[in-house]
C-alpha cells in the first residue's frame, strides 16, 4: 500500500511538471507570424507614400476585394494621403489580445490585428489592420483608420 502511494505522488509530480513546463513555454512562445505582419505593413506603407494604391488592393486576400471595391479603397487613401501627406514614421499601438489557448496553439488563429499610429507631414492618423497570416506572407483582409469604423464592422 505504502509503495502504491509513493508511485502515485511520483506520476503526479511528472505530471505536474510537464503541465507547468508546457504552460511556461506557452505563455513565453513567441508568434512566428508577427514578422509577415511588419513585412506587410511597411510594404502597404511604402506604396501608400508612393500612391500605388491599385499594388496594394490587388495584392490583398480576396476577401478584402469581396468587402470593397479598388475605387473606394483608392478614394479613401488618395484623401488621407492629401491631408497628411506621405507617413514618415510609424509606431505599433499594439496587437489584438489573444487567449491562452490561441498563445498556446498559434498556427490555430489565422488572422492578426495590429493597430499603428503614423505620423505625417501634416498630423498623423491611426491604421487599423487585419490580416490573414496563413500563407507565406500576411494578406490584407481589413483596412480601417477609425476604431469605431473597425469595431462596427466586427460587429461589436
Amino acid at each position: 500500500m505504502n509503495m502504491r502511494l509513493k508511485l502515485l505522488a511520483n506520476v503526479y509530480c511528472v505530471v505536474m511538471m510537464l503541465a507547468i513546463t508546457t504552460i511556461s513555454i506557452s505563455c513565453s512562445r513567441k508568434d512566428p507570424n508577427i514578422p509577415k505582419v511588419d513585412a506587410a505593413v511597411r510594404l502597404f506603407n511604402g506604396r501608400f507614400n508612393a500612391a500605388r494604391f491599385h499594388e496594394i488592393y490587388v495584392n490583398a486576400d480576396p476577401r478584402f476585394q469581396q468587402s470593397v471595391s479598388e475605387e473606394e479603397f483608392a478614394t479613401k487613401l488618395t484623401g488621407l494621403l492629401q491631408e497628411h501627406g506621405p507617413i514618415q514614421s510609424s509606431g505599433m499601438n499594439g496587437f489584438e489580445s489573444m487567449t491562452r489557448w490561441q498563445r498556446m496553439f498559434l498556427e490555430s488563429k489565422p488572422t492578426r490585428s495590429i493597430g499603428i499610429y503614423n505620423h505625417c507631414e501634416s498630423e498623423g492618423f491611426q491604421e487599423l489592420f487585419t490580416f490573414d497570416v496563413t500563407g507565406d506572407e500576411a494578406k490584407l483582409l481589413a483596412f480601417e483608420t477609425s476604431i469605431e469604423d473597425a469595431n462596427r464592422k466586427l460587429g461589436h
